[in-house]
């Protein structure tokens, strides 16, 4: 990392200076615009009547237009004169080193599309994103940029879904997918925007209240999806989000009756969306669907402690009903929709080199062949099972500094609160779900820029005189 830095320093500070006299304001409008943009393009890629049809567009054609967009951010960031940081050598070295390790491997074997063009952003866009910001030591405002861009976008698309795509052609089995082709997709989305909305209630005063009606939006389209991997996800990053607010906003602030009030209201917004769900879908479908969609309610309050899982295929045999409802069976693979033989098959196939990565694992029982539905398992299975644990350790010490950012007893900053939701967020996924591309899916992407602060060490004198500035 140490390397790198002095290359970005070497080409980056004559950017910056030669890009000085451009307002602030105006950089910060078309970042704004740049991080709308790349949401955009995951949104896009899921659609099956926005834009383009999805399908035309690959993993490496699409991270190819995200690293564009990205370099744009990257050149309006600069703020001269970039340092030398200090860096966290051993997560630094990891997360070069399972990037190193993609790459060697692709030449190997095929690993899959997009694979080597990611593990090339893994080593330089994203190291860059993060070296920039924290040299300028603001990293609320680039977090208030991204989360601008996701809470907007996301609103507009999620008003769009609702309002202009009719639910009977818009549910698998019950099940809402909007403009996407699966339900867990739209999850994704929800997701991003949740995270999006919750951060800027802590960072923007002023909007608070439209934010919570974004936030909720997100939960309210959650519900109507029935993925159970994003309520889970949603329920875990709301809990950060009370524990942060609590621990900054009213035990370390003198005025706490206006910040009680606050946090009321935006949890009352939130539940009150969340639950109208029921009302939006009686007028639309059966009363065996309506029934369905209101046993969602005893399950957020036991999603948490039950562990509930995501199904494995999409192919949609199960009705909304059946998701939630434990009258089936208690047995782990019923619960897990299968996941845990999945995972055994997996971890019987690594090897040191990995496998072919356009080959899915055929997995006995099921006929067919599958995802690894487990983010380490399939970069172990594709690059090798060293990797694998590499990407595991990574993903280990990244959650225990969202702990940390999360209940620790000092005060944090803001931007703590967005690392923690979105590391939070993308190892539940992770756990759950195959999600590797940063400018495919959403919980990754905000993974990616979230983690910065865990690579370098920011200066506290220099965040100080920023702020006061």
């Amino acid at each position: 990392m140490e390397v790198l830095q002095g290359i970005y320093i070497f080409i980056l500070n004559p950017i910056g200076c030669a890009l000085i006299k451009i307002p602030e304001k105006v950089k910060d409008v078309f970042i704004g615009i740049c991080f709308a943009a790349l949401f955009a393009i995951q949104v896009f890629r899921y659609s099956r009547v926005l834009i383009w049809e999805g399908g035309n567009i690959d993993h490496t054609e699409q991270s190819v237009m995200g690293c564009v967009l990205l370099l744009l951010i990257l050149i309006l960031s600069i703020k001269v004169p970039l340092r030398k940081m200090k860096v966290n050598r051993i997560l630094s070295y990891l997360w070069l080193l399972c990037a190193a390790i993609m790459i060697a491997v692709s030449f190997i074997h095929p690993v899959g599309n997009g694979i080597r063009a990611m593990a090339l952003s893994m080593i330089v866009a994203f190291p860059c994103f993060w070296f920039i910001w924290c040299n300028r030591g603001d990293l609320e405002k680039v977090f208030e940029l991204a989360s601008k861009g996701i809470a907007w976008f996301g609103c507009a698309y999620l008003m769009y879904c609702l309002l202009f795509i009719d639910y009977n052609d818009a549910q698998l089995n019950g099940r809402y997918i909007g403009s996407t082709l699966n339900p867990n997709n739209l999850g994704f989305i929800c997701a991003a925007v949740l995270v999006a909305s919750l951060y800027l209630i802590i960072y923007n005063k002023k909007y608070s209240i439209i934010y919570s009606v974004t936030g909720g939006l997100a939960c309210m389209v959650t519900m109507m999806t029935v993925s159970r991997t994003t309520m889970l996800c949603d329920i875990v990053i709301i809990g950060v989000f009370i524990v942060f607010y609590i621990k900054t906003k009213i035990i370390c602030n003198n005025d706490k009756k206006k910040d009680v009030i606050k946090l009321i209201v935006t949890i009352t917004i939130l539940c009150a969306f969340s639950f109208a769900v029921v009302i939006i879908n009686s007028n639309s479908i059966d009363s065996t669907e309506v029934s369905s969609i209101k046993t969602m309610n005893s399950y957020m309050l036991t999603a948490a402690n039950e562990q509930t899982q995501e199904s494995v295929s999409d192919s949609g045999d199960k009705l909304a009903l059946d998701r939630l409802s434990k009258k089936q069976t208690s047995d782990i693979d019923s619960m897990s929709s299968g996941r845990t033989i999945i995972w055994q098959e997996y971890l019987k196939s690594m090897n040191l080199i990995g496998h072919d990565g356009n080959k899915l694992l055929y997995i006995e029982g099921y006929g067919s062949r599958q995802w690894a539905h487990n983010t380490a398992l399939e970069i172990g299975y594709r690059t090798g099972v060293v990797n694998g644990i590499i990407f595991f350790v990574i993903e280990i010490i990244a959650g225990l500094y969202a702990l940390k950012f999360t209940f620790s007893r000092k005060c944090m900053k803001p931007y703590h609160l967005f690392s923690a939701m979105s590391i939070v967020g993308f190892c539940i996924y992770s756990v759950l779900e195959v999600v590797i591309f940063p400018f495919f899916a959403p919980p990754v992407f905000l993974f990616f820029i979230g983690i910065g602060p865990l690579f370098f060490k920011t200066d506290s004198r220099r965040e100080q005189h920023q702020h006061a500035s």
